[in-house]
């Protein structure tokens, strides 16, 4: 076993880099049976995301002597999971523990992490203890302190230190029943549905629907609640949150299991390409007819297949949806990095949006505007044309969200304080 502590590499991150640092007790949590090193990393890194935490990830895991073997050690070593000895007596754990993290800490500081976010997962922080103490002294060079606590953390006016109930994704196991692969070729030939892959206490409507064509784009792992993890990411960070559903496409002959769990369906099919195609059109027809959307209550649909071309059913289809308040997405998932979120393009923002705007009639806070705007998927630009009296002078204007464009103030003059001709003149350019 190696012995050194976290080895912490500059990460590439073009925009304000995060780095988090995972210490994990492996005898209080065991890795998940069935998962690669490499699952358990893209995993943990997901779990993290949930917990909106984004960055360079590091994992130092605790596993008593003899529990892997030095051949598995350079396979986990190899998924960037370094694997320590885990001392018997507690308190010399306690002190192990806290200098590792203490030089974790110390060698993030040679770099210029935008953020500092720490996981610690063991069952032995104990209240008013000296490796609680130590944690809770790390909230403040960390943003972030999660904990794995029997107990809930002292009141504070900064909540940097949370407790969380840690569990990774439900994982499909091996054919061989071994736990070892050193990447993703050890994962099933076939697609194994999970159980139960949402924990909910309580049915919420999804706030969007997801249609994944397996044979154009395989599921990642060949796992359908990978899909839905990496599916809910990318919509998040495409600024489209929320509870959602899953439909997955697969070839008839790759899969075994089960076809229907809570929030993922799972549909084998036959045929070619063209009549998976239209099998897929016409579920996502008649999942809009028991689904429609209205302006106030948009609903969003992402489709990720290779069959959406230019003039034909499919984007037709697609297209008069986005006309009907649906929020329709297009998914490309990226084939290099299968955990990272996928690239999503819109189909509701091919046009600017204009905007009428009475200055003084009601006073607007455009960053709530933007806000209201991206919630409903129009993302084009945003033209603002103001209207103000005469005798107004000051014409500027908060142009913080990028996108917006202010056009030249309109001087409406009216006659004995016509209170209606201000409204006429944005109608008459309304409708002109």
């Amino acid at each position: 076993m190696s012995s050194s502590p976290v080895e912490t590499v500059m990460p590439d991150c073009p925009v304000d880099p995060e780095c988090i640092g995972v210490f994990w007790d492996v005898v209080d949590f065991p890795f998940p049976k069935g998962l690669s090193p490499d699952m358990i990393y893209d995993k943990t890194k997901l779990f993290l995301e949930s917990l909106g935490c984004c960055g360079e990830l590091s994992i130092i895991a605790y596993a008593n002597e003899g529990q892997f073997d030095d051949k598995l050690v350079g396979v986990y070593e190899d998924a960037k999971i370094i694997i320590v000895p885990r001392l018997a007596d507690k308190l010399s754990r306690y002190r192990s523990t806290c200098v590792d993290i203490a030089m974790w800490e110390v060698d993030t500081c040679n770099y210029d992490f935008h953020a500092k976010n720490l996981m610690v997962l063991s069952k032995e922080i104990e209240k008013d203890s000296f490796l609680f103490k130590f944690l809770d002294s790390m909230a403040c060079p960390c943003h972030h302190v999660f904990l794995t606590l029997d107990h809930d953390p002292p009141p504070s006016r900064v909540r940097r230190l949370e407790r969380i109930s840690f569990s990774l994704p439900l994982e499909p196991v091996d054919q061989s029943g071994n736990l070892l692969g050193s990447s993703r070729e050890t994962m099933p030939d076939c697609l194994i549905a999970p159980d139960s892959p949402v924990e909910s206490s309580s049915y919420e409507p999804c706030a969007a629907h997801v249609f994944w064509d397996g044979v154009d784009f395989p599921l990642p792992y060949n796992d359908p609640h990978y899909a839905y993890m990496v599916s809910h990411s990318s919509l998040n960070e495409f600024g489209a949150p929320g509870e959602l559903s899953l439909a997955a496409y697969v070839d008839h002959a790759d899969f075994c299991g089960e076809t229907e769990t809570d929030g993922i369906t799972v549909i084998p099919c036959q045929g070619d390409e063209e009549a998976r195609s239209h099998g897929m059109l016409m579920d996502i027809v008649l999942w809009a007819m028991e689904n429609p959307a209205t302006y106030f209550e948009p609903i969003t649909l992402m489709v990720i297949s290779k069959n959406i071309k230019q003039g034909t059913c499919f984007l037709n289809a697609l297209e008069a949806l986005g006309n009907r308040h649906y929020n329709v997405l297009l998914g490309l998932p990226s084939p290099q990095d299968v955990s990272s979120p996928m690239a999503i393009k819109s189909l509701n923002c091919g046009s600017d949006i204009f905007i009428f705007w009475d200055v003084l009639g009601c006073p607007t806070d455009f960053s709530t505007v933007d806000q209201v705007l991206r919630t409903k998927s129009y993302r084009g630009n945003v033209i603002v044309r103001p209207y103000v009296d005469a005798e107004y002078r000051d014409d500027s204007f908060d142009t913080t969200p990028n996108r917006f464009r202010f056009k030249s103030s309109i001087r409406v003059v009216s006659e004995e304080d016509d209170k209606y001709e201000k409204v006429t003149r944005m109608l008459l350019d309304i409708i002109f």
